[in-house]
């Protein structure tokens, strides 16, 4: 069985993970597996409408992120393991804050966490005669890490990719047995697909073909058009969520020192800044792009610098410089900050083999079948061109293929 664990302590939303908890949620409740959360995420529905968690939520969690509202009854029988509020707390009570709390675990181990976690492990096994063949999660601590190894138990990370409506048809995820929140396996995977491609050529399509596959069809023309347009800035700047403790654990670069870099580096008509999504900034961010999605601030751009986000794959694809900050799965293919001077972009290999051997379809993230064919280490390879079919047949099968 596939046993989801969620837990995230980040202070800039207590209910981080909530849209995970109840995608995974809607795999497990089919087979009955656990699912090991925090308290707090186990509440009735009407508890979870009060905090904004109501029928307009789930519908825009279906829409974005293809997940429906459960039943309160299916929620009654779920076999939730729960990670309580009084132990969340007596972990956070040993730290100044509980963003210390959070990066403390996300880099170290911890005695008591793991105790704690084992225990409810030791319930699991009593309570199923199933083993667990995975965890699955969206982020994981040091000690989740340890024990799942010495458990024999890998850990599927998630996260949401770059590819998403409405710019794309197509929704992708992460799908990492490394880590998402260090370098992953991409560099590894990459390698060994360079060598086996070798002995058995794979279709590599052009940028304008990978975006002509993956565009909303009624976006397309536009994309297209813009893709081919003059830089108006030498530098775009993608600015991080600010006091994330997944983003700052091993790297404290900071959205004011982005934007101290930037105009230490370049006149400020030269620099154009991007907040992230529902995030506020102080310190009166100059030259606010208001694109209407991130395509199209690329596309204004020379070179666009970032700290751990899908952005820099986006930048990539587009024939971009990506100034990366922190360890993430690109920072291996991208420039090493601003300071970095290669003018190298991103090989169309390195491009065709994350579209479509690293990210993953979506929905296929929560499917039990595909997650037993990647735990059953295919190859890169096999993994490219199970993708890459998927994707020409969905295509074929709505009528819309659009590959130029």
């Amino acid at each position: 069985m596939i046993v989801p664990f969620i837990f995230n302590m980040e202070t800039v939303n207590e209910y981080d993970h909530i849209a995970p908890f109840y995608m995974y949620f809607e795999m497990t409740k089919k087979h009955g597996w656990p699912v090991i959360a925090h308290e707090r995420y186990c509440q009735p529905l009407k508890t979870m409408a009060r905090l904004g968690l109501g029928d307009m939520w789930f519908e825009a969690m279906r829409k974005k992120f293809r997940f429906g509202k459960p039943a309160q009854d299916e929620l009654d029988l779920a076999p939730f393991y729960m990670i309580s509020a009084e132990f969340e707390q007596s972990l956070i009570g040993r730290f100044p804050s509980q963003l210390d709390a959070w990066i403390y675990l996300l880099k170290n181990r911890d005695e008591s966490f793991e105790e704690y976690i084992e225990q409810l492990l030791d319930r699991i096994a009593a309570d199923f005669e199933e083993p667990i063949e995975a965890f699955q999660c969206f982020c994981s601590t040091e000690s989740l890490k340890y024990i799942a190894r010495k458990r024999g138990i890998p850990i599927i990370h998630n996260e949401f990719g770059p590819f998403r409506p409405p710019t794309y048809d197509f929704h992708t995820g992460y799908f990492d047995l490394k880590d998402m929140y260090g370098t992953g396996e991409l560099e590894d995977r990459y390698k060994t697909f360079l060598v086996e491609a070798e002995k058995k050529p794979v279709p590599i399509l052009s940028r304008k073909e990978l975006i002509s596959l993956m565009a909303d069809k009624k976006m397309l023309p536009q994309l297209m058009d813009i893709m081919d347009m003059k830089p108006v800035y030498e530098l775009g700047v993608a600015l991080p969520t600010m006091n994330y403790g997944l983003t700052i654990k091993d790297t404290l670069m900071s959205a004011a020192e982005l934007k101290m870099n930037a105009l230490r580096r370049y006149d400020y008509d030269q620099v154009v800044f991007r907040g992230h999504p529902n995030q506020a900034y102080g310190g009166g961010v100059m030259n606010n792009d208001v694109s209407p999605s991130s395509f199209h601030f690329i596309c204004k751009c020379k070179r666009v610098a970032a700290v751990k986000s899908n952005v820099l794959f986006e930048t990539l694809l587009l024939g971009k410089l990506a100034c990366a900050y922190g360890e993430a799965p690109y920072y291996f293919m991208s420039n090493k900050g601003m300071a970095d001077p290669s003018e190298t972009i991103a090989s169309l290999e390195f491009i065709n083999f994350v579209v479509f051997g690293y990210l993953v379809p979506w929905e296929w993230v929560t499917d039990e079948n595909y997650i037993r064919y990647r735990l059953g280490n295919p190859s890169p390879t096999d993994i490219y061109m199970k993708h890459f079919e998927h994707y020409m047949q969905t295509r074929a099968e709505t009528a819309d293929c659009a590959v130029i």
